[in-house]
This record gives structure tokens, sequence and C-alpha cells, in this order.
């Protein structure tokens, strides 16, 4: 079944919804080994999708190692707002100075569960948007190391969802990642993969809903 607008809709809307059941298929056992912050930074990141050749596709981006928190990382566009804007707006403006995406062009679909990132302090609030067409892309080379265009279709798949060994907290562990085709390591895993996971069990829980028992 295509996955089209229309279904992210509905999954931003779907309700009851266990969201943090949905976010713990890619929790890394580690993920509180550190004390939470003595007070959290609020932080917005736009989770957007666009057309592409093989459907609706995701657009991801790796960090620098020159970054602060994250190093390497694969993530949405996103970061910490910054004095009294919303964190809709902070979502949009990071989006626009990481990759170039245009604000008055993307369509926001809607907010989708906070999320506390324990390691670095954020609270992290996503927002889902889409784009009429593929947007023209211009990363900052500052902040953004690569630029991956995942295919939503390849996230729905359940052979997307894997384990690998990664370096965390001085240690090699064994975590949940998500294997993006033609994407080298380290994969898409920790806080961008439980937000990931949350949205795409909203979708299969609509996509079933749509084609019945």
């Amino acid at each position: 079944m295509e996955i089209r607008v229309e279904h992210l809709r509905a999954a931003l809307t779907l309700a009851p919804f266990d969201d943090e059941a949905a976010r713990e298929r890619m929790i890394h056992p580690h993920r509180f080994d550190v004390p939470p912050p003595p007070r959290w930074t609020e932080a917005a990141v736009l989770v957007l999708f666009y057309p592409g050749p093989a459907g609706l596709t995701l657009l991801l981006t790796r960090r620098t190692d020159r970054l602060d928190h994250h190093r390497a990382q694969i993530s949405c566009p996103g970061g910490a707002r910054e004095g009294e804007e919303s964190l809709l707006d902070a979502a949009l403006r990071e989006a626009e100075e990481e990759v170039g995406v245009p604000p008055g062009e993307v369509e926001v679909l809607g907010p989708l569960a906070p999320l506390r990132i324990p390691v670095s302090g954020y609270l992290v609030h996503p927002f889902v948007g889409v784009l009429s067409r593929r947007p023209d892309l211009r990363p900052d080379p500052r902040e953004v190391a690569e630029v991956i265009e995942a295919p939503l279709a390849h996230l729905l798949r359940a052979e997307a969802r894997s384990e690998a060994d990664l370096v965390y907290g001085g240690r090699v562990r064994r975590v949940p990642v998500f294997d993006l085709p033609g994407v080298g390591p380290p994969p898409l895993w920790g806080a961008t993969a439980m937000i990931l996971s949350g949205l795409i069990e909203r979708l299969r829980a609509v996509t079933r809903q749509a084609v019945g028992p």
C-alpha cells in the first residue's frame, strides 16, 4: 500500500495511541545511564517528507563531527529554540539554516509527542511537514556532513530494523538501528530512530484500518 500525505495526516491524529511503547522498539538499553539534567533545553526538529522516485521521501542529515552534541549521527533538521520563537518556528528556521528549505513552502501537518534526550539535555519537539516537490537542498557544511533521502516505504519494512555494535559512552554496545539503503556507518539510531519509530507505528495502525481485517 502506497503511503500518501493523507495517511500522515491520519497518523498524527490517531487516538488513543501509545507513543512511548512505539518508540521503545528503538530504545537502546543504556539511554538512561546518564543522570537527567537539572534543566531541559527545549529544541525542535522537522520530520520532512516530499515526493521521490519511490514515493514519499524523508529528509535526514548526518551531523558533522564538529558539533557539540550527537556528532556524526543521522538526524532530522533541528536545534534549540532561540529567544521567544515558537517551537514550530525553531524547527522551520533550523531546516532553512541547515539545508535551505524555505519555511513558507512547508505544509506543517502537526506535532509528535516530545522526547527527552538525557545525554545532551534536550527536550525535543518533533513536527511533521510535507513539501509538494523535492527542495533545492543547500546543506550548511558547518553543520551537515551529508544529506540523506530515505524512502518512507523502506522505513516501513520490518527488515529495515536491525541491531548494530556502536561506541557509546566509551564502550561498544549493541543498539537497535534503522538500516538505510546506501548509507554507511554509523546507521540511524538513538533519538531520531525513536521519533521515527513512533510515527511509523502510527502509520502502520492507520494503514491497517484502511485495509480492514
